[in-house]
């Protein structure tokens, strides 16, 4: 052969998991009252959670529960707690008008003190085939960025890669060697973003959607990981095209 370099067509396809549902987005209203993550004390908040079926299943009531933790309390306290259902969620490729979408909202939580505080809401579907996409965690009422450090790690990745990138946000809490890794839904590895030792204080990186030897990633989901000194956090990032 002359010319290797029209041997190979190579074609991306998008594999769905037969049960896979979870949080995309958690939404709060009103804005913060002191950007960019504070309310002041006895502000009620209404907390959205947006939810999508990646599963290829059309689903049916499927739990969504809300949480809040006083992360300034030791040990960390439950102070809010909801479930609501979602009656039906179908999938992305039915024919008809349905939404593999869904907004939850959930009753209105008033802020108690001026404590740091976590969001998780998460999907609860029984026979549910990646649990690593299910929740979404928010730090409200934690942190003023620019007077004072981290008081915890934590992750954050947007959801969907529509501008061929994820964008990371993220919080180092002491000096220490920090590792951010992708993985595909199989657990393969994909990439690094981060790898090592790093001081405290909060950070951005982005992933630009490709592994390690530079090819583009097929669309699907995918895991993002951070490790540090007795952390672990996973969150999803999804290649759409």
């Amino acid at each position: 052969d002359h010319c290797p370099y029209n041997d190979t067509v190579r074609r991306n396809v998008v594999v769905l998991l037969t049960h896979d549902v979870g949080v995309t987005e958690i939404a709060l209203s009103p804005d913060f009252d002191n950007p960019p993550d504070r309310y002041n004390t006895g502000r009620a908040v209404t907390i959205t959670a947006t939810v999508e079926n990646f599963g290829y299943n059309q689903e049916s009531n499927v739990p969504v529960r809300c949480e809040i933790l006083d992360k300034t309390a030791d040990p960390d306290t439950l102070v809010y707690h909801n479930i609501q259902t979602i009656v039906t969620l179908d999938w992305r490729g039915n024919t008809l008008d349905n939404s593999y979408t869904a907004e939850v909202t959930f009753p209105v939580w008033t802020v108690p003190s001026t404590n740091w505080f976590t969001i998780t809401c998460k999907t609860e579907l029984a026979g549910d085939m990646c649990p690593d996409d299910d929740f979404e965690v928010l730090n409200p009422g934690a942190i003023d960025e620019g007077k004072t450090g981290p008081k915890a790690y934590f992750l954050e990745v947007t959801n969907a890669i529509n501008e061929g990138e994820a964008r990371l946000r993220f919080a180092v809490l002491h000096s220490d060697w920090v590792k951010i890794s992708v993985f595909d839904i199989n657990g393969r590895y994909v990439a690094s973003v981060q790898n090592n030792p790093m001081e405290p204080g909060y950070y951005t990186r982005t992933w630009n959607g490709k592994d390690d030897s530079g090819r583009k990633c097929s669309a699907g989901i995918y895991i993002v990981r951070m490790e540090a000194e007795g952390f672990t956090a996973s969150k999803k990032a999804v290649i759409l095209n």
